[in-house]
């Protein structure tokens, strides 16, 4: 019954590559209650970490996986990127993971930002980043993929994919996040809308 009552997306060029399993898992499912409810799996929420836990589990055996067998981070909206040999009980502080090692599941948390997902189907390597605006003005997503080249990946076999993320209408940022991007990336001016006696949407 829980299996069938959480949801996930996939990303269809990803689907193709055999052997690989993903998923892009929102609120719905899980095991935690009130302002975390309902399917968490944020360490650093103040949700109890059991119920972190158990949701963790949850859309990793959803994807075919046990909970030992995940490697995620402490992150902190900076373009580093680990590389990781397998699972990992320690959270180094990046915002990029990559592996080459096979049964190892890349975990990324994302609300607002991009969750952006590699592999090079071809030499069995996979990426996994959290862009945030900083991230990726800054590179994340061309530090993933140098970092994933470093392990023997090539740059035009690398599918990526963007899951989901907030849409413009919905996010109000204001003048200061618009003239802290722009000074940054004056190429993202087009990202940028004002409403009608509204502030800055990105």
């Amino acid at each position: 019954g829980v299996l069938m009552a959480t949801p996930f997306e996939t990303s269809r060029p990803l689907e193709r590559i055999e052997r690989l399993a993903h998923g892009f898992f929102g609120r719905r499912g899980g095991v935690s209650t009130g302002d975390f409810a309902s399917l968490n799996m944020s360490e650093a929420s103040g949700d109890d970490l059991n119920h972190v836990a158990a949701n963790r589990a949850q859309a990793l055996g959803i994807i075919g996986f046990s909970p030992d067998r995940l490697a995620s981070l402490k992150q902190v909206h900076s373009i580093r990127v680990e590389t990781v040999a397998g699972p990992a009980t320690t959270r180094p502080e990046a915002d990029a993971l990559v592996t080459s090692t096979p049964g190892t599941v890349l975990g990324i948390l994302t609300a607002d930002c991009a969750p952006i997902l590699y592999a090079d189907p071809e030499a069995r390597i996979i990426g996994a980043a959290h862009a945030g605006w900083k991230g990726a003005t800054g590179g994340i997503a061309e530090a993933t993929v140098a970092a994933m080249e470093a392990l023997g990946a090539r740059r035009d076999r690398i599918i990526a994919t963007i899951g989901p993320t907030i849409s413009g209408p919905n996010y109000e940022v204001g003048p200061d996040y618009a003239r802290q991007v722009l000074e940054i990336a004056a190429d993202a001016a087009p990202f940028f809308s004002t409403p009608p006696a509204g502030r800055e949407h990105f």
